[in-house]
């Protein structure tokens, strides 16, 4: 294949559900139909699920606030993503949504989004996911800046901790980024959106090179950019590396949206600690960041050892009790956890259909001792309060979808940057 000539399906917001670039002419298409006819939100809520306002939308999807109401249990908020297969590319419909919708029913992990049950009528795929009140990463960082190296550790150690649980399932992400690492009312967070998300192993348990170059440009590794065959979990361990720099400095690691030029960057290991930030962080942080962000793809840390590295257990920091017992319980799927060549496509459309069918039956979530941030106390950066207790985090929330920001790579390189005027070490050194 030559050199930068691959097409890159790369993600450009959070929300969208889509691969590539915008139409905003459907986009704008779609603001005003709706997905529901009257009828069939009468027949959701007959199954206990009412909603109450739409909250975010995509070119082929739309996201709702809604409630879920069981008798003898309390009330529980939800987002519901809407997936409309007419309005969505074939590609689309055939390759990545059913590989959601399959892994989705499978998995479940405290600090992954927990979607509750998914529905299918007609042209609509009903994904019901708990509601993340706080937003995602990129919002909580543009808005309070860089996170304290303890409230960092806590966080990418939690995010760690899912893509151990992924990778030991052979389940690579392909989109790990801040806008889709979500944060719960207890300062806890959530891997979500499963839209690019494989199995990466064949039926004899031998691992295969992927041949999509998705996700979102900022976060892709070199071997994504270079145009080749690649290997889906090395390029995770990539994607970890740019969010928890972006955790820590509040900016990129990389500053060029041309591919060429990103991808002489990543070889030459040229990203540097903000002025501000390499006086107050740890060596053992930035040798995180270092063996995360190695360019050789061969020499890159794998997520066994990223768990157990010492900037974590320095801290005491280690897989928790209820991460063991989410592996447990995937394991019953593990020998269907396979790629296979020819993947059933999402049920088509049938006009004499007079009710929604239940995919994934509704589950309830692990629960996990969580650390929680009192946002009243230390400073006024929310990651900077202090740790002040261990409590049950039962509220394993989905995504929360605000209205589209148009977010570009470039732009979110300029969002993260502070507006003030800053000496900064060269990028022509490499990072020790």
């Amino acid at each position: 294949m030559p050199f930068f000539k691959t097409k890159l399906l790369f993600k450009p917001t959070a929300v969208d559900e889509n691969y590539g670039s915008k139409n905003m002419s459907v986009i704008e298409a779609s603001v005003n139909h709706n997905f529901l006819t009257a009828s069939e939100e009468y027949l959701m809520k007959e199954k206990g699920y009412t909603f109450i306002r739409h909250i975010g939308e995509g070119s082929y999807a739309k996201v709702f606030l809604a409630k879920f109401v069981q008798e003898g249990k309390p009330e529980v908020q939800l987002a519901c993503k809407i997936i409309n297969t007419r309005m969505a590319p074939r590609e689309f419909v055939v390759k990545f949504l059913p590989r959601e919708i399959d892994i989705l029913s499978k998995i479940t992990h405290p600090y992954i989004v927990h979607v509750y049950s998914i529905y299918h009528k007609a042209f609509n795929y009903l994904i019901f996911m708990r509601y993340a009140e706080m937003g995602d990463l990129l919002d909580y960082i543009v808005a309070k800046g860089e996170l304290p190296e303890k409230v960092g550790r806590t966080w990418f150690h939690q995010l760690a901790s899912a893509i151990y649980y992924l990778h030991n399932l052979n389940i690579a992400h392909r989109d790990i980024k801040c806008e889709n690492i979500l944060i719960t009312k207890s300062y806890n967070v959530k891997l979500a959106d499963f839209g690019f998300a494989r199995y990466v192993c064949d039926g004899n348990g031998r691992h295969l090179l992927s041949n999509t170059y998705c996700g979102s440009l900022a976060y892709a590794s070199p071997e994504i950019l270079r145009g080749r065959a690649y290997f889906p979990k090395c390029s995770d361990i990539w994607s970890l590396g740019v969010v928890l720099y972006i955790m820590l400095n509040k900016c990129m690691p990389f500053r060029d949206g041309n591919v060429k030029v990103l991808y002489k960057q990543q070889l030459a290991k040229r990203w540097t600690f903000r002025a501000k930030v390499e006086t107050t962080i740890s060596a053992a942080a930035v040798n995180m960041v270092k063996y995360l962000l190695e360019p050789d793809f061969r020499k890159r840390i794998l997520i066994k050892d990223v768990m157990k590295d010492r900037w974590f257990t320095d801290e005491g920091l280690y897989l928790s009790n209820d991460c063991n017992q989410a592996l447990d319980l995937a394991s019953k799927y593990k020998s269907e956890m396979v790629c296979k060549k020819s993947v059933k496509g999402p049920k088509v459309w049938d006009k004499e259909e007079k009710d929604f069918t239940l995919i994934s039956k509704e589950r309830d979530p692990i629960t996990s001792a969580s650390v929680y941030f009192d946002p009243t106390l230390g400073s006024q950066s929310l990651g900077g309060g202090s740790v002040t207790s261990t409590t049950t985090d039962v509220d394993l929330d989905s995504k929360h979808s605000e209205p589209e920001r148009q977010l570009s790579n470039i732009q979110i390189t300029e969002q993260v940057e502070e507006k003030e005027t800053e000496s900064r070490t060269s990028t022509d050194n490499k990072s020790n």
